[in-house]
């Protein structure tokens, strides 16, 4: 025997709004907007970035043999990422394999990437910051690997204008380390890399210093010139050094060959500007200088590049050239850059070639070949790349995935001569590719959650659009984003460029569902919600009661049969309070209004004003429907009630008072009408429990039913209450066919009121007379607020239920074999779906319910498929209320960026987009936490 489980009172949500929608007045009434149970609070929908790099040696510590590691990937080396702002904070360290680090997790700001090896006594480094900006979501860095470089301690010295020291300055490294002078005006910043950085000195009374200095890759010294602010003079504005005529700000040069630099300065202060340029080898030539507009003055050097002795092997060598610039009036600005010299004997090279298309299909070879500057012999190495990708002897890359997916290419291409190199790095994208529609009107594409969220449109035209439907598969919040771009604009793969915006209207994303139900209505709803908890517990203390209960229960001999005006008392509640107590509870006298074949109808005596009576006409319609529509049609499609019951009596009470309309309630089934009242009274869990509660159990199969009122009566009021019959009728039955089964199991909320929707088109009294807009219309109108598996007792989540429950019987499912399933929830409806052949699973049949409530319908398609049989979701319905179909969250021109709203597990949200040109584009989704997006991508001709 089980103890307490399952306490069924359904004062169901939908039921009390059906009387309050028909209240509201003409044309069907309010329609409420949802939700009245408040969502769970959103988590807010930042999503996070992914910054990805590879590590190379750009340089080592032994002379003897440096070629052998020079543009290797660097293995278990670590990573460090800091906020800019903060260089003492290490946020964290991940260590490179084959090469490669990640960071993850990362929201906008200004980050600083360190990656530090020892190659003995000599520290290797690379440091170099990375922004993350807001809509970027994806940092690939760099078309080659970042390299490591030697590094040596630097020491700045502040010195004012007379040379004398400046203590306490605040001294800046790039924008990240800082600290103060010493006594002696020096501070020092140990293993500072190779080449140039950013100088910055300032202090009250003096005008902030910025110079650019270069280091050697060992020890550095080297001065910032502090002018007292007092004289009155303003820093001359010096710009980087540029290379070649065509202004490079990065360079390299063969040895013994010449390169020209150049550096721009204003004059603010009317002095005679002199640049002097210095370098560690080489010999500067033909120096002249020029004014090249107004202020601007310009100095241009030739440098020849030193002829340099090499190391076996060794293809090049850092060289470091500088400049300062001197205005004669107690500035002095300095700038440095690193120029690469290389071996004259090395073959110089360029991979003039890229992937025309970084999205490989599944299962379908990707090919590429590279292509060089210079015809020569070369050897192609795979750094890094699945390990079915290969590399052709002459340089033709193909593989074939397997899985979808993000998959990391790196290829070094080394001249076999020289061992010259150069290194390619790029991404493919395993994704679904969406072609053409070729003359059909529509086709759908599905992105699996976990399976990888990209895809490629297949020049898509302005004349057409795209419908991306997003859901949630997880019981976790979860947002998504979708970054679009043009293939042919954007051939190296990164993260949505920042020039990509939004285009939609403003407002176009709306906020989440409005809740403007009255107070009375929502605590009923929470009521009702309390209750729905206790349901489990009545299950449990029936299968302990029902055998030793059952001989006290069956009438005897001498019981009189009913007859139409027969008195009854009846317990029924009176107020919304949930426990209740005993003052919660009214005891009614109800008169016998009609007798069916299936059922009592009984009224309470008692029916204070506002409160209509039914009238004769009216009990004799309900008896009558109830035995030849409701009771039929409903046992036929969900199973049997319990009969004859725990009154050993076929027939069914149905209660009409006052009382349920004081509940704001159409109707409700109550399962402690299950239990016998020795039961309830001695358990714990009922009324014996510490806290005064007080439950009563009638002993009968029973559905208490509100009376009509002024502004909800006549047919309206009849129609309203059949369909309320039957929607009870259906949580009677599914109560009772799971107790059967087992005590234990409980029908999972959605689901039983999914069904519950459904009974009351299956008797004829729900679609037929538009009694389920008002839950119909807010759901379509705010769809990403609300769950179908994760149900709360608010408009648009009875709203899912039924359209969900609707477009299963659309396809053929039999309602009953639910209800007698020993399964519950998804998997009850998942294993029913297999069985009929319908989908593979339920996520699969969700995504097919997902593109139907868009296209069902539309005069898209005439596919059954996607489209509802028995209710226009694009029409107005008969009580009035107009149904547009699903709303679209944002409307989204191409190229763009679009955030979601956070999603609850089985929610949806639809963006339409559209091309502005023609194109092919990369469609990228992301998700807000791991594995529970997926996508539902319908292309449509037409707009």
């Amino acid at each position: 025997m089980k103890s307490l489980k399952k306490l069924f009172i359904a004062i169901m949500a939908v039921t009390m709004c059906l009387t309050l929608a028909a209240c509201g007045g003409s044309g069907g009434g309010i329609i409420y907007n949802p939700t009245p149970t408040p969502d769970p609070p959103a988590p807010p929908v930042n999503p996070k970035a992914t910054i990805t790099g590879y590590l190379s040696y750009g340089e080592t510590a032994s002379s003897a043999a440096p070629a052998r590691a020079i543009g290797d990937l660097v293995n278990n080396a670590p990573v460090q990422l800091r906020k800019t702002s903060d260089y003492n904070t290490v946020l964290s360290t991940v260590y490179t394999a084959n090469g490669k680090f990640v960071f993850t997790d990362l929201s906008a700001g200004d980050y600083l990437i360190t990656a530090r090896m020892a190659d003995g006594a000599v520290v290797l480094k690379s440091e170099f910051p990375v922004r993350v900006e807001n809509n970027k979501y994806e940092y690939n860095l760099g078309s080659a690997p970042v390299e490591l470089v030697k590094t040596g301690d630097l020491t700045i010295t502040a010195k004012d204008s007379s040379g004398a020291a400046v203590a306490e300055a605040l001294v800046t490294l790039d924008g990240a380390r800082n600290g103060y002078t010493d006594a002696s005006g020096s501070i020092v910043f140990n293993e500072v890399t190779r080449g140039a950085h950013e100088v910055k000195a300032s202090k009250t009374g003096y005008v902030d210093a910025a110079d650019f200095v270069s280091v050697s890759g060992a020890a550095t010294a080297s001065y910032v010139a502090m002018v007292n602010s007092g004289a009155g003079l303003l820093k001359p504005e010096v710009s980087g050094l540029s290379f070649g005529r065509q202004g490079a700000s990065e360079a390299s040069v063969t040895e013994g060959d010449t390169l020209e630099m150049s550096v721009n300065s204003t004059n603010p202060n009317g002095g005679t500007l002199s640049f002097t340029w210095k370098s560690q080898a080489g010999e500067f030539t033909a120096q002249n200088e020029h004014t090249i507009t107004g202020p601007l003055t310009t100095s241009i050097v030739s440098w020849k590049a030193p002829l340099l002795n090499w190391a076996g092997g060794q293809l090049y060598s850092y060289q470091d050239v500088s400049v300062s610039v001197n205005d004669m009036k107690g500035f002095v600005i300095n700038r440095a850059a690193r120029v690469k010299v290389i071996n004259k004997n090395a073959v110089q090279f360029k991979i003039v070639s890229y992937p025309e298309s970084l999205l490989a299909q599944l299962n379908q070879q990707f090919s590429y070949q590279i292509s060089l500057s210079v015809p020569a012999s070369y050897k192609y190495e795979k750094l890094d790349a699945p390990s079915t990708l290969s590399v052709s002897a002459a340089g033709l890359v193909t593989f074939t995935p397997q899985a979808y997916g993000e998959y990391n290419v790196v290829i070094k291409v080394s001249e076999s001569a020289s061992g010259y190199f150069q290194t390619q790095k790029f991404t493919l994208t395993a994704a679904v590719s969406i072609p053409e529609l070729s003359g059909a009107s529509y086709s759908k594409t599905v992105l699996k959650p976990g399976s990888g969220l990209s895809t490629i449109v297949k020049n898509l035209k302005t004349t057409e659009h795209l419908v991306a439907i997003g859901y949630n598969k997880s019981p976790s919040y979860s947002s998504f984003d979708i970054s679009a771009y043009n293939l042919s604009a954007s051939p190296v793969l990164k993260s949505p460029p920042a020039a990509f915006s939004n285009l939609s209207a403003p407002g176009a994303e709306r906020d989440r569902a409005p809740e403007t139900l009255s107070a009375e209505t929502s605590a009923s709803l929470k009521m009702d919600f309390a209750r729905r908890e206790n349901e489990r517990l009545a299950a449990r203390l029936k299968s302990v009661s029902d055998a030793g209960a059952a001989a006290a229960r069956a009438p005897g001999a001498s019981v009189k049969a009913a007859a139409v005006g027969d008195l009854k008392d009846f317990y029924s509640l009176n107020s919304l309070a949930w426990p209740p107590r005993e003052y919660d509870w009214t005891r009614v006298s109800a008169k016998l209004r009609a007798i069916g074949a299936h059922c009592y109808v009984y009224e309470d005596v008692s029916t204070p004003y506002p409160y209509l009576t039914i009238t004769d006409a009216e009990a004799e319609r309900f008896k009558n429907a109830f035995d030849s529509e409701v009771y039929p049609l409903i046992t036929g499609a969900f199973g049997s009630e319990p009969n004859p019951g725990i009154d050993n009596d076929s027939r069914i009470y149905i209660l009409f008072t006052h009382n349920v309309n004081k509940q704001s309630a159409a109707g409700y089934f109550d399962s402690t009408n299950q239990l016998t009242q020795a039961a309830l009274d001695a358990s714990s869990e009922y009324n014996k429990n510490p806290s005064g509660y007080k439950y009563y159990s009638n002993e009968k199969e029973i559905f208490y039913m509100a009376v009509p009122k002024s502004t909800l009566k006549g047919e309206a009021y009849q129609n309203n209450t059949l369909g309320v019959l039957a929607h009870e009728f259906q949580h009677m039955i599914n109560w009772n066919q799971h107790s059967i089964k087992n005590p234990d199991i409980l029908e999972e909320s959605w689901l039983n009121e999914g069904l519950s929707q459904l009974a009351q088109d299956i008797a004829g009294y729900g679609y037929q007379y538009g009694t389920l807009s008002f839950v119909i219309e807010p759901y379509l109108r705010y769809p990403e607020s609300y769950s179908l598996t994760k149900f709360q007792f608010g408009l648009g989540y009875y709203g899912n239920a039924y359209l969900f429950a609707r477009y299963m019987a659309d396809r053929g499912i039999n309602p009953m074999n639910l209800v007698k399933s020993t399964k519950t929830g998804k998997a009850n409806v998942g294993d029913e779906i297999v069985k009929a052949g319908l989908a593979g699973s339920f996520d699969e049949f969700f995504e097919d319910f997902a593109a139907a409530l868009y296209l069902s319908n539309g005069a898209v398609t005439g596919d059954a498929k996607y489209n509802f049989k028995s209710i226009n979701i694009r029409a107005v319905q008969k009580d009035g209320t107009k149904l547009s179909g699903l709303k679209l969250n944002s409307t989204v021109y191409l190229p763009t960026t679009f955030k979601s709203l956070s999603l609850s597990e089985y929610a949806i949200s639809a963006v339409k987009c559209q091309a502005q040109s023609a194109a092919d584009f990369k469609f990228n989704m992301s998700e807000s936490s791991g594995g529970g997006i997926g996508a539902v991508i319908l292309r449509i001709n037409g707009q």
